[in-house]
């Protein structure tokens, strides 16, 4: 982590130093699955699950130590708390009651047997609560504040995948927030910036000057950024696997699709700007062979592979006066034979 200026507010610190370990979860395989809406729909609740542990555990611990000088200014659950909305879209997805999805198979091998990230997870908030308390603001900002922003793709993507209405919350009700001061309206984006705004004011208030406790949390940030990556590591590869594309290019050629060649280049005339001129014709057997001269036909044939009426017309009027001019002249037999196709050729046809 680079030298950090902990005389700035903690907000910008957290930013700056925990760049490194955002981007690394950001491009994690099982952060992709998610925010794409690949995984299994199972696999998708078994995630809610996981979730909704690591919500309990951290605001049972925030409502605990609400009266904290650290946690106090942004301690307000009726805005940000997760957990009973995570039990509402587990419920949903499983079609039980409230709670009831506790008995179910999935919930009881993650209660009995939970993954060693999961438990990694909980642990460390449970010590934190019993230790340092002031520390649970790091896991709440990256929680919360994760929540109220990539959160938002991620509840479109979401819905779409598992065939759910972004107008009715069943379902998606972890991703929305309230409007602040209305306790039931739910938010715009617009209203997802301000309350992150107002978290930043928030945390930067509670900690205000104590450069320790800055760098003791921006650490701590750290620590949560890669437990959440944990989780992430323990989702299983989704069963829908997507085909490779199909090269039909050199291997030198990067595929259509790869980031370093956008489709609309690769599929650009050799007239645009700044394409690759090729050789006709490639001595090497692995590259394509173009341009390579093909018989002129009798008439251009249209690319629906018909002829128009106006060929047709004037294939028949030319084959007749050909045949008109050898017999006028008295030629028959083969002499008449050889001097039609003599006639034909003058008149552009090949019989």
């Amino acid at each position: 982590m680079a030298s950090l200026d902990y005389s700035q507010p903690l907000s910008d610190l957290l930013r700056t130093g925990t760049a490194v370990a955002h981007d690394n979860l950001e491009h994690s395989d099982g952060a992709g699955w998610l925010v794409r809406g690949e995984l299994d729909r199972d696999e998708y609740v078994r995630f809610l699950m996981m979730l909704w542990h690591v919500y309990d555990a951290l605001e049972s611990a925030l409502a605990h130590h609400a009266a904290n000088p650290a946690l106090a200014p942004s301690y307000n659950p009726t805005l940000l708390s997760r957990t009973a909305a995570l039990d509402a879209d587990i419920s949903h997805f499983l079609d039980v009651p409230s709670t009831a999805w506790l008995s179910h198979p999935i919930a009881k091998q993650l209660s009995s047997s939970p993954p060693a990230p999961l438990s990694a997870y909980t642990s460390r908030l449970s010590f934190l609560s019993s230790t340092h308390p002031h520390l649970l603001l790091a896991h709440a900002y990256v929680r919360y504040l994760g929540d109220l922003s990539g959160g938002q793709t991620i509840k479109r993507r979401v819905a779409k995948a598992y065939g759910l209405d972004t107008k009715d919350s069943r379902g998606i009700e972890f991703y929305e927030f309230n409007q602040p001061g209305s306790g039931s309206a739910t938010g715009s984006l617009g209203d997802m910036k301000r309350i992150k705004e107002w978290y930043r004011d928030a945390m930067n208030s509670g900690v205000g000057d104590d450069e320790r406790l800055k760098a003791a949390i921006v650490e701590e940030a750290n620590t949560a950024f890669t437990l959440n990556a944990g989780l992430f590591s323990t989702l299983r590869a989704p069963s829908r696997h997507k085909p490779t594309p199909l090269t039909l290019s050199p291997s030198s050629t990067p595929a259509l699709g790869d980031p370093t060649t956008p489709l609309t280049s690769a599929m650009s005339s050799p007239s645009t700007p700044n394409s690759t001129s090729q050789s006709p014709i490639e001595d090497d057997e692995n590259k394509w062979v173009t341009n390579v001269p093909q018989p002129k036909p009798l008439m251009d044939i249209p690319k629906d592979g018909g002829y128009s009426v106006t060929s047709v017309v004037v294939f028949i009027v030319a084959v007749g006066l050909a045949h008109f001019i050898i017999v006028v002249g008295g030629f028959s037999g083969q002499r008449g034979y050889d001097k039609l196709v003599a006639v034909a050729g003058r008149l552009g046809i090949t019989i």
